[in-house]
């Protein structure tokens, strides 16, 4: 079930990554990071 897990927690990743790329500025939690 490891590999289960780790393409879930893969996918969920990349699906904020592609929402934080695609909408940085109604991120909320992506400005702290961006200010630092």
């Amino acid at each position: 079930m490891r590999l289960l897990g780790d393409s879930f927690i893969v996918a969920g990743l990349d699906e904020l990554l592609s929402a934080w790329i695609s909408k940085p500025t109604s991120a909320g939690w992506a400005a702290p990071i961006r200010g630092s």
